[in-house]
Order: C-alpha cells, then sequence, then structure tokens
C-alpha cells in the first residue's frame, strides 16, 4: 500500500482501492479476524472514499467493548454519507 500512495495514483483509483479494502475489512470482520479488519479498515482510509470502512470499524470497536471510540467512527461514518 505505501508505494501505491507514493507514486501519486488518480483519485477514482484511489476510491476504488478503497471499497475494496473495506468489503475486505468486512469479510475479515465477519471471519472474526478482528485485528486484520482493523488494519484494513485504516489502510481504506488512508486513502479515502469508502466512509463504509469507518462504520465496519465502529462495529467491531464496539463488540470489542471500545464503546467510546465505536460512537466517533460512526458519528465520522454519518458525516461522511449525510454530507
Amino acid at each position: 500500500m505505501e508505494s501505491y500512495r507514493a507514486v501519486d495514483s488518480p483519485k477514482r483509483t484511489r476510491e476504488l482501492a478503497s471499497e475494496v479494502l473495506a468489503e475486505m475489512a468486512d469479510m475479515d470482520r465477519r471471519s472474526a479476524r478482528l485485528d486484520s479488519a482493523i488494519e484494513l479498515c485504516q489502510q481504506s482510509k488512508s486513502l479515502g472514499g469508502a466512509p463504509e470502512a469507518n462504520w465496519i470499524e465502529a462495529r467491531i470497536r464496539l463488540a470489542s467493548g471500545e464503546p467510546r471510540l465505536a460512537k466517533r467512527l460512526f458519528e465520522r461514518f454519518l458525516i461522511s454519507t449525510l454530507g
């Protein structure tokens, strides 16, 4: 991912990569690979364009007993989704 960001990729390509990473994070969440899912969410958010990464990470954080962090992530999701 680092080399991908370093080459200043086109915006649409970054958005697509962000969406794919968010989907991969959701698959890991469903498979109970939570650390991997959180890492994928953070990578997705670093590329921008996939607000669902906040939603996915928020659900993981809530289930892991981190309600304050989950609330902030849910708020970020709402802000980015509703504009």
